[in-house]
Parts: C-alpha cells; structure tokens; sequence
C-alpha cells in the first residue's frame, strides 16, 4: 500500500468518526415526549397504598354527632372535625385530640355543664372540713358521757370533761384541776371547796359528777 492509499484510509476513518459523533449528539438534543399530567397523576395514585377505613362513633358536645368512617390512625382532632367540629358548651380539655382512631372507637366530647355538675356533686359527696364538723375528741367524749347518762369523776376527768358541766368554764375547769393536785376530792361536795363554785352552781352539776 502505497503512502496515498493510506491517507486516503485515514481521512475516511476520520469522517467516518466525524459522523458518529455528529448522529449521537443529534439524538441527545431530540426532547422526549413527557406523557400527559392526568396519566402521571393516574399512575400516581395507583402507586399509592389504599387507606383502611375504620368506623368512630362521635358524641357528645359536637355539631354532628354520628358515625363516621375514617381512615385508621387518623387523629382525634381530624375525625371531630369530620363531625362538624366542636359547640360552644365543649369541654375540650377532657379529649385526648392526638389520640389515634382504631375501628369501634367512641370519641365522646363533654358540655361544659356536665363537667359543672359533676364537680358539685362531688363537693356534696366530700366530707366537710374537720373545724367544721369535728369537735376535740376530748368534749365529744365528755358529751358522749353526759348523754349516755354518765358523770364526770372530779379527780380523773380532763379540763374539756370539766368544762362540759353546766355553768364550768375554762377558769373554773382549771381551778378545779389545780385544787386536786393539791388534795384529792373525797366526795362531790368537796367541790364547793374550789374558788367560783357557791352552792347554786354546785347545785345545778351535782348530779353529773362523781368521785
């Protein structure tokens, strides 16, 4: 092969080349053809899973109280609204609005009223406070005594037994205390012996002590 043959090989092979590399950067710059927005959206929604349906009954303070049928795992919050949202008589704090919905949930909503009366009741059925309607254990028992027809022994009785006698107060109770630390009450009229008890006083408690 002489040396034209072979330039004339040469400059073939580079159209050749030339040529190739023209047709596939043509067919690079040729846009494809993008298929229609309502068949992406179709295929779409095809790919996309199904939602299970699960039936909630809703009651209570809502617009449209009923049974609905929601997709599972929906927030409470969501399927309210489903029933027409809340009234104004709601007590909203009672629901639990992120709890999830499963099929056969009862998502009730509270009036405001029921909570009001729920409260009162309540308070009725509590007990009262202790001052005011306990009194010291000490006087109950000395008026327990009093109205089982029981007397109230001078040398042991306390100074609230004392002062549940007739016309005894508090001085009076203490006075006796302090008289028999002294001496020791032989007998009933002995008491007449304490300073603040004359004959008229000893006479109104004389058949409620003892010694």
């Amino acid at each position: 092969m002489n040396l034209w043959e072979k330039k004339k090989l040469a400059l073939i092979c580079f159209l050749v080349i030339i040529g190739v590399g023209l047709a596939l950067g043509s067919s690079e710059s040729i846009p494809k053809t993008e298929e229609p927005h309502h068949v992406q959206q179709a295929q779409r929604q095809q790919a996309m899973p199904t939602p299970v349906l699960v039936s909630v009954y809703i009651s209570g303070a809502v617009k449209k109280p009923g049974v609905y049928d929601v997709p599972a795992g929906m927030r409470t919050l969501d399927a309210i609204k489903m029933a027409g949202g809340i009234t104004a008589e709601a007590a909203v704090h009672k629901v639990n609005m992120v709890r999830k919905c499963k099929d056969g949930l009862h998502i009730n909503v509270p009036f405001l009223v029921q909570s009001k009366k729920k409260i009162s009741k309540e308070n009725s059925l509590s007990p009262k406070p202790a001052q005011a309607v306990a009194q010291p254990m000490a006087q109950t028992a000395a008026e327990s005594k009093q109205a089982e027809g029981r007397k109230v022994n001078l040398n042991t009785a306390t100074q609230q037994e004392l002062e549940s006698l007739k016309g005894i107060g508090k001085a009076t109770a203490a006075a006796i205390i302090r008289y028999r630390d002294k001496a020791r009450f032989y007998n009933i009229e002995d008491l007449q012996k304490v300073p603040g008890i004359g004959p008229a006083k000893f006479a109104a408690i004389r058949e409620s002590i003892e010694v």
